[in-house]
């Protein structure tokens, strides 16, 4: 008999993201950063 898997989904509403935190690895300071992740974060 062929076992069959069953999958359990559920529609979770959760609120907008106010902050968006991206950690930097090297930079010391914010134009550091900038550099490291792109500048477009800064817009």
């Amino acid at each position: 008999m062929e076992q069959n898997n069953v999958i359990f989904t559920q529609i979770v509403f959760r609120p907008a993201r106010k902050l968006i935190l991206r950690r930097s690895k090297n930079a010391n300071h914010y134009f550091a950063y900038l550099e490291e992740v792109g500048r477009s974060v800064a817009a």
